[in-house]
C-alpha cells in the first residue's frame, strides 16, 4: 500500500511540475514531466489534456485528446479543450501557412488567442512581430555565434602576425612597433580574404615564384582532414567500446584497469606515443624479419595506421572516461530499472535506453577531442612524413612566413568551429528531449 501511494505521489508531483512549466511557456520541460508522470499513472486524463494543449502538431494533439476522452468521457473540460486546440491550429494554418507549430496556451481549457493575428486573411504587423518573436530564440544565438567566430578569426590573424614579427626580430622591445604592423597586416589580409586571396608562400629560391596559399591548401587539406577523420572515427569506436565495458563491469577490476589505461592515454604526449610505435615496428622487423606496417610516408593504405593511432590515442581515452561516467549514471537511473523490470533484454536496454540518453555528452566529447588531434597534427605529420597541412605549418613557422602561417591556421580553426556547429544540429536528432525543447521555444 505504501509503495502504491508513493507511486501516485510521484505521478502527482510530476504532473504539477509539468503544468507549472506549461503555464510558464517551458513546453519542452512540461512535455517531459507530463510524459514521465504517465509512466507512474497511465490513466490520468488531466495529463493527456495538458499534453494535447502543448502538442507541436495537430495530429498528436488529437491523439492525446482522444486518449483523455476514452479515460474520462464525462469530463466537462473536453469540449472546451477540443475547441481551443482546433482554433489554435486553424490560426496557425491561416497565419503561417505552413510553418513551425506555435507554443501552446497558458492553460489548455481557456485560451483562443492563437487564432487571432490576422485581419481578413492579410499579414499584419502583429503577425510579423509574432514571427520575429518566435524566431528570436533560434536566430539570436546563431547571430551571436557568427559574431564571436568572426572576432576570433580577426584576433587569430592579428596575434599570429604579431608573434611571427616578434620572432623575426627576436626582441620583445620591438613590441610597440610590431603592434601597428600586425594591425596593418590584419586589415590587408582580411581585404585579401574577401577577394579569395590568402597570399603567397615564399619560395626558398629567388628565381622560383612562390606558391599561392590557396593552391597549397587545396593540395594539403584533403590529406590532413582525411587523416583526422580516420583517427576521430577510430577514437570514437574504441573509446565507446572501452567506456561501455568499464561501465557494465563497474564493480570489477576490469573497470579500474580500463580507466587506468584511458588516463594513461590522455597523459601520454603524442610525440612519445609516435616514438614507441616506431620502436615497436623496428623491433618486430628485427625479430621476425617482416615489416608489418610502414613506419613513415604517405598513402591511403597501411601508411595510415601509425599516424591515425597516435592521433586517436588521446581522443579515445577522453571518450572512454566520459562515456563510462555517463553510462554509470544512466545505468542507475529509475527508467533503466523500469525497462529491466519490464523484461527488456540487456541489448535493447543498452542501445535504446542507455546509449541514446548518453549520446549528447559522448558526441560533445568527440567534438571537443578534436582539439587534441589539431594540436598533435603538425608533430605527427612531421614524424611520419605525412605531407599535410601540419607539416606545411611547421615549415612556415621555421622560415617565419606570415602569410603561410596564417593561411594554414585558419582552416584548422574553422574546422573546429564547423564540427561544433554540426554537433549542435545533431543533438536534437539524438536526444528527443532537446528537440521538444526547441519546438517549444519557437
Amino acid at each position: 500500500m505504501k509503495r502504491s501511494s508513493d507511486i501516485m505521489g510521484r505521478a502527482a508531483d510530476l504532473r504539477a511540475s509539468g503544468i507549472a512549466a506549461a503555464r510558464s511557456g517551458r513546453l519542452g520541460e512540461a512535455r517531459a514531466a507530463l510524459l514521465e508522470s504517465l509512466e507512474y499513472d497511465p490513466h490520468n486524463a488531466s495529463a493527456y489534456l495538458w499534453l494535447a494543449a502543448i502538442a507541436p502538431s495537430e495530429s498528436e494533439a488529437q491523439q492525446f485528446l482522444d486518449r483523455a476522452q476514452r479515460l474520462d468521457p464525462d469530463s466537462p473540460h473536453l469540449a472546451r479543450a477540443a475547441e481551443d486546440i482546433r482554433q489554435r491550429f486553424a490560426g496557425l494554418r491561416q497565419q503561417l501557412a505552413p510553418a513551425q507549430p506555435q507554443a501552446g496556451p497558458a492553460h489548455p481549457l481557456s485560451s483562443s488567442e492563437a487564432s487571432r493575428g490576422t485581419d481578413g486573411g492579410g499579414v499584419t504587423s502583429q503577425t510579423v512581430a509574432g514571427l520575429l518573436g518566435r524566431s528570436a530564440p533560434v536566430l539570436l544565438p546563431l547571430a551571436l555565434r557568427l559574431v564571436s567566430v568572426s572576432l576570433l578569426l580577426v584576433a587569430l590573424i592579428f596575434f599570429e602576425a604579431l608573434v611571427v614579427d616578434l620572432g623575426r626580430v627576436g626582441d620583445l622591445r620591438a613590441l610597440p612597433a610590431a603592434v601597428p604592423a600586425a594591425a596593418e597586416f590584419t586589415v590587408g589580409y582580411l581585404e585579401g580574404m574577401v577577394r579569395g586571396d590568402l597570399g603567397v608562400i615564399a619560395s626558398r629560391y629567388l628565381t622560383v615564384p612562390g606558391t599561392p596559399v590557396v593552391a597549397e591548401l587545396a593540395r594539403a587539406l584533403p590529406i590532413s582532414f582525411g587523416l583526422m577523420a580516420v583517427s576521430l572515427a577510430l577514437a570514437a569506436v574504441v573509446g565507446l567500446i572501452i567506456g561501455i565495458a568499464a561501465a557494465l563491469r563497474r564493480a570489477s577490476h576490469l573497470s579500474g584497469l580500463l580507466l587506468f589505461a584511458s588516463a594513461l592515454g590522455i597523459s601520454t604526449p603524442s610525440f612519445f606515443a609516435a616514438m614507441l610505435l616506431i620502436w615497436l615496428g623496428v623491433w618486430l622487423y628485427r625479430v621476425t624479419g617482416v615489416q608489418f606496417f610502414p613506419l613513415a610516408g604517405f598513402g591511403w593504405d597501411a601508411h595510415l595506421l601509425l599516424p591515425a593511432l597516435v592521433l586517436a590515442a588521446r581522443p579515445a581515452a577522453a571518450v572512454a572516461r566520459l562515456s563510462c561516467n555517463a553510462l554509470v549514471e544512466i545505468l542507475e537511473a529509475d527508467y533503466v530499472r523500469t525497462a529491466v523490470a519490464k523484461g527488456l533484454g540487456p541489448r535493447v536496454v543498452l542501445l535504446v535506453h542507455v546509449l541514446r540518453n548518453a549520446g549528447v555528452p559522448i558526441m560533445t566529447t568527440v567534438g571537443v577531442s578534436l582539439r587534441f588531434s589539431l594540436a598533435a597534427l603538425p608533430i605527427v605529420e612531421y614524424i611520419f612524413s605525412w605531407p599535410g597541412i601540419g607539416q606545411g605549418l611547421l615549415r612556415a613557422i621555421q622560415v617565419q612566413d606570415t602569410n603561410a602561417v596564417v593561411g594554414m591556421t585558419l582552416p584548422l580553426a574553422l574546422l573546429f568551429v564547423l564540427v561544433n556547429l554540426v554537433l549542435d544540429v545533431l543533438y536534437p536528432l539524438v536526444d528527443p528531449r532537446l528537440r521538444d525543447s526547441r519546438v517549444g521555444a519557437v
